[in-house]
């Protein structure tokens, strides 16, 4: 039924966003600690003399740039690659729990969130010409998806051939809002010729070597600091 296929997506949700939080929680606890503990020496090594420099005009700021840019580095630019090395771990993961095990449960809520966000009465070859060309690609785009399934969600219609493959259906079947169920399974045997598994295989190569530049920074500073 079609309401399993939703808790399936938001049971899927919800453990991608633990995930998300377990890995990104802790570095950032990392990094603000680091300046919580050193954050007061950084301050006494980089800003010299900050009261006789304060009387000389915009030299008073220039001196906080150092400080500042160290700051930045451990508040906001490991925080920032964090992210977005995090985020591509957790659509990966969740496109392997999709993808490899509940595909039509995933392809049935992309017809569902197709009919919800351009209100078609049916997906037919002309409704689909049309919404690709309000995405102005050819690749279905949604919005206003939960977290976590919309990075899925639009990541899977742009690596695989979403579009060609309910293009290539829709030419022998019009799909109604009742209909779904029957077309997301066939329709993925559609996507399936065309889907490369390994585009989905979860990697944390680079998660370990950030987290590994960001704790030899840390180290870094902490020598020049002592």
């Amino acid at each position: 039924m079609l309401s399993d296929s939703f808790i399936i997506i938001a049971k899927t949700s919800f453990k991608l966003i633990l995930s998300f939080l377990i890995l990104f929680i802790p570095v950032i606890f990392l990094n603000w600690l680091f300046l919580v503990i050193f954050g007061f020496s950084i301050f006494e090594n980089t800003v010299p003399e900050v009261g006789e420099a304060s009387r000389v005009g915009m030299l008073g700021i220039v001196v906080f740039i150092p400080f500042l840019l160290v700051v930045s580095v451990f508040l906001l630019l490991f925080p920032f690659l964090y992210f977005l090395v995090i985020k591509k771990i957790i659509i990966q993961r969740g496109l392997n729990v999709l993808v490899n095990h509940n595909k039509v449960v995933l392809i049935q809520y992309i017809l569902n969130k197709l009919f919800e966000q351009f209100k078609f009465e049916s997906l037919n070859k002309e409704t689909v010409v049309q919404v690709l060309n309000k995405a102005n690609s050819q690749i279905v785009k949604l919005n206003n998806l939960p977290f976590g399934i919309g990075w899925i969600v639009n990541h899977f219609v742009a690596k695989v051939p979403f579009a060609e493959s309910l293009l290539q259906y829709v030419q022998q079947v019009e799909i109604k809002s009742n209909n779904i169920e029957i077309a997301g399974n066939e329709l993925a045997v559609f996507v399936n010729e065309k889907i490369n598994l390994e585009l989905f295989d979860e990697k944390k190569t680079y998660y370990y070597l950030l987290l590994g530049i960001n704790v030899i920074a840390m180290v870094v500073v902490a020598i020049y600091l002592t």
